[in-house]
């Protein structure tokens, strides 16, 4: 073989590798944005932010009305909703992946979402899977230890039980005026009726200007504040800090 064609098919390899190389990045990449997208509309479905504000198709966000329609009008369901006091929580579209599980009933990731209830007279979260293009149930079962975390349903009762509390008032001001620190999240007090009933905690930054995080656990089945206290957040950090120095030894 002469060194030209040697260098020839040397430059034939290096050009394959480096297609195959570039399909691989792009294959990864939409894989990646893919599942960033899921995941972001699943966090963010409390908030109901339009899709398109998000940048997200509008396959993620669900019609809370309509899920309610199916769920709530299903006779599979009938005596199950006879025997508790259900609200209406959040619903989420599965994944490819989550929705595999129920193929056979004729679940796509475009097609699925599981609906999520808390019974307030025996506690517990009812869970259902539903086929939005049939409008049927397909599985469900009870959730008898679940606690759910905050939702769109679910914050606007919170605050509004949070604000007509003195203790809030006094350190907050009007509550509806304060943006929260973060989304609110499903909460435990050992020494509380919290320790059984259906909690969440709303975080907000003290407007007193400690750098301090304020925590009103609300009571959904009491429907009162069960505690106020205060944590310390992290400082914002510079992107021009850096960290100790380091040498060789």
């Amino acid at each position: 073989m002469t060194n030209f064609t040697r260098r020839k098919t040397l430059t034939r390899l290096v050009l394959v590798n480096i297609v195959l190389l570039a399909l691989v990045l792009i294959w990864n990449h939409q894989r990646h944005t893919s599942t960033v997208a899921v995941a972001v509309a699943k966090s963010k479905q409390m908030m109901d932010m339009p899709a398109a504000a998000m940048n997200l198709p509008a396959e993620y966000f669900l019609d809370s009305t309509a899920v309610q329609g199916i769920v709530n009008t299903s006779d599979q369901l009938a005596s199950v909703f006879a025997d508790g006091d259900f609200a209406y929580l959040s619903s989420i579209p599965l994944s490819e992946g989550e929705a595999r599980y129920w193929q056979d009933e004729g679940c796509s990731s475009d097609s699925c979402a599981l609906a999520i209830y808390y019974d307030y007279a025996n506690g517990g979260a009812l869970e259902a899977i539903i086929d939005l293009d049939t409008q049927n149930v397909v599985a469900s079962w009870k959730n008898d230890n679940a606690r759910p975390g905050g939702s769109s349903e679910v914050m606007p009762i919170a605050v509004e039980i949070a604000g007509a509390d003195p203790q809030v008032q006094a350190v907050l001001g009007e509550i509806g005026d304060v943006d929260p620190a973060m989304i609110p999240m499903s909460g435990w007090l050992a020494d509380d009726l919290c320790a059984e009933d259906f909690c969440v905690d709303l975080t907000f930054h003290d407007p007193a200007g400690t750098g301090r995080i304020v925590h009103v656990f609300v009571n959904l089945e009491t429907e009162q504040v069960a505690r106020i206290f205060y944590t310390w957040s992290r400082g914002s950090l510079s992107s021009q800090t850096s960290g100790p120095a380091q040498r060789l030894q």
